[in-house]
């Protein structure tokens, strides 16, 4: 009593090499069957909404601005880039040859007015998010200040459901002012997120970055025009600007589109507007304000890069430097805010030349030259120090009487 009965226990037989096939083809079926129900509901529901944007998009008489190309071009053209080698870059000399330029020029100014180029296309490039909130300060308010109908059609274009991380939305910017022999083109990339329940934002996207760059070189490539674009995400926090200069130099100058990336001359406009205010004897408290906003732009504070060559014209001497190091040191003296001189001047304050130049060059430094002839290693000391050094220690041989 209180003992169970013994229970037989049931033994699995074992499945034949016919039985297991047999089974194995039928999950797969099953998964075959259940992939393509997915795949039908997806196309049904996108037929479906795209179906609802039409309708939303004739009930409101609105064209869309976003680019679109066919994926079959977009095929071609990266085969084509595969033969010819992949990235190219060349000096900036070529210039002068008048052959095509393949390097990314580096401009100080304000990327809303573009220099001029040979072309009479000028496509503008702005980063913005998927809210359809415009900014404020920067280049938002540099493009809006112009022709405010950029604004208005991002927003537009965001009520309209038109608007999709990675996206590039291509608005006229032609104003009253503009000039009737160039046509100026905002390239709008969706590069960002926002979660509009907590208002969070996503940084700069460099996928999306990517697929918006490749639609900026088909419409270069087709309008035959060059590209412009600030510092893209300079001044967010942790974000990768060496890694979004390679996708440039990879999607635009290397495939012979003309770039052109500017800096925003931050103390000189700060100085010009002190000595204008100055000159028509502005209110003490006027003066306060412009003293303050000067104090925020060039402080420690600031995360924007700093002036340390403001109020220089920097010559550097071509011979005996390669020209991947001539382009690097002309990029860092326009990127903390100093002039470069392609050719000597008057107005040159400082010469670089290379300390092991040629004995003609040499020459030419010592009887043509009366500001400082300078070693590259002054340069790389106020880089290093993050401020314009005494020059007396890096005096070139050529001109060390001493």
């Amino acid at each position: 009593p209180g003992l169970l009965p013994e229970t037989s226990r049931r033994t699995k037989k074992p499945l034949t090499p016919e039985e297991i096939e047999e089974r194995n083809r039928k999950r797969k079926e099953t998964l075959e069957r259940k992939a393509k129900e997915a795949e039908e509901r997806a196309r049904k529901k996108a037929e479906q909404q795209k179906r609802k944007l039409e309708e939303l998009w004739k009930a409101n008489s609105y064209v869309s601005s976003c680019v679109r190309f066919d994926s079959d071009d977009e095929q071609s053209e990266d085969e084509g880039d595969e033969e010819n080698g992949g990235l190219r870059l060349e000096d900036e000399a070529d210039d002068d040859k008048g052959q095509t330029s393949r390097a990314i020029h580096y401009v100080s100014g304000d990327v809303t007015q573009p220099i001029k180029t040979k072309t009479s296309v000028n496509l503008i490039v702005h980063c913005a998010d998927d809210s359809g909130w415009w900014g404020k300060g920067g280049v938002f308010t540099a493009i809006s200040k112009r022709c405010h109908a950029v604004e208005e059609q991002y927003e537009l274009a965001a009520k309209m459901k038109d608007m999709n991380v990675g996206d590039c939305h291509l608005i006229s910017f032609d104003d009253e002012g503009s000039s009737k022999d160039v046509e100026n083109w905002i390239c709008v990339l969706i590069a960002q997120h926002r979660d509009k329940r907590n208002n969070s934002l996503s940084g700069i996207k460099l996928s999306a970055l990517n697929e918006g760059l490749k639609m900026v070189y088909k419409l270069a490539k087709a309008r035959k025009g060059s590209v412009h674009l600030p510092r893209i995400g300079h001044d967010t926090p942790g974000f990768n600007w060496y890694g979004t200069e390679r996708l440039i130099r990879k999607h635009l100058s290397s495939r012979g589109i003309p770039t052109y990336i500017y800096y925003y001359p931050r103390r000189q406009k700060g100085v010009k507007r002190k000595n204008e205010d100055t000159a028509a004897q502005d209110t003490p408290s006027k003066e306060k304000k412009i003293e303050s906003t000067s104090t925020s732009i060039n402080g420690s504070s600031s995360r924007s890069l700093l002036d340390i060559f403001t109020g220089t014209c920097i010559y550097v001497h071509p011979s005996n430097f390669p020209s991947d190091k001539l382009k690097q040191y002309r990029r860092q003296i326009i990127a903390y805010d100093g002039e470069v001189s392609k050719e000597f001047s008057s107005k040159v304050t400082h010469v670089i030349a290379d300390p092991n130049c040629e004995k003609t060059a040499e020459a030419w430094l010592k009887s043509n030259v009366k500001c400082p002839v300078l070693t590259p290693d002054w340069l790389d000391c106020c880089l290093q120090r993050r401020k314009l050094v005494p020059t007396q220690t890096y005096v070139h041989p050529s001109c060390d009487k001493t």
